[in-house]
């Protein structure tokens, strides 16, 4: 795992999102092996038996580990932490967390999408939901993004497309990634609620966790957009979220 600044935070983000590699060595050690969630099959999102070892698609170990909830993510952490102090790896003070949804704001940077202001995205801009993913299990309701094939049809590897200006890789697409950040509805602007309706949906800011960054499956510009928030439970798992950590000063406050 490699981590670089974000101009405006407290933290170092790690490049890319945690990979497959790296979570496997977490669920060994810790003997943690979190059950199924969603997954696409035959087109329907549902339970199908999927989980972070067995996805329902091809995976290398430098995937983006999937299927995990905002628990998993966090207990990742907490070992990771536990992990590299005792090591001697871990400067005083440092632990490694999930990014604020603030944080992850500043790291995405000022753009109205991932890769510029402009839609569609250009060639090579990210893993979306391109012409690529449109095989036996999609919904033909979601459609694709006309004129654009990323190549890979699920989660692809990576580091495979373009790093943002700070060095950090699929700061769009790829997965959803979890913040460390309780869900209110004031942080979608009224317009987005007006077409996303379940957006206002937040549980007076007490059950909701926060998704950023868009996946795979995402094929519109509302949800495409990097100022675009994504509200679930944080027992969710599904296919298409993810996470990366961040490098944090102990001190540094999170939202609780």
């Amino acid at each position: 795992m490699k981590f670089a600044p974000a101009p405006g935070t407290k933290v170092l983000f790690s490049v890319w999102l945690t990979r497959a590699r790296d979570f496997g060595q977490f669920a060994h050690y810790e003997n943690y092996n979190p059950p199924g969630g969603f997954s696409l099959l035959k087109g329907t999102w549902g339970e199908h038996g999927h989980s972070w070892q067995n996805a329902g698609f091809d995976q290398t170990a430098d995937d983006p580990v999937c299927c995990v909830n905002f628990e998993d993510a966090k207990a990742f952490c907490a070992w990771l932490t536990r992990k590299e102090a005792y090591l001697g790896r871990l400067p005083p003070g440092q632990i490694y967390r999930l990014p604020t949804d603030g944080e992850w704001s500043l790291a995405a940077g000022p753009s109205k999408y991932p890769w510029g202001d402009q839609f569609p995205p250009p060639p090579g801009a990210g893993n979306f939901g391109g012409e690529e993913a449109a095989d036996a299990d999609w919904p033909k309701a979601m459609g694709v993004i006309r004129g654009y094939n990323d190549g890979y049809a699920r989660t692809s590897p990576v580091g495979k497309f373009q790093a943002n200006p700070y060095g950090l890789f699929d700061m769009g697409g790829n997965l959803w990634e979890w913040c460390d950040d309780w869900y209110r509805k004031e942080m979608n602007s009224l317009e987005t609620r007006r077409l996303i309706p379940d957006l206002d949906l937040d549980g007076d800011g007490k059950e909701f966790r926060v998704l950023r960054g868009a996946s795979w499956g995402n094929v519109d510009r509302v949800r495409l957009a990097t100022g675009f928030r994504r509200n679930d439970g944080p027992g969710r798992r599904s296919t298409s979220y993810g996470f990366r950590c961040v490098l944090a000063p102990l001190s540094n406050p999170v939202a609780k």
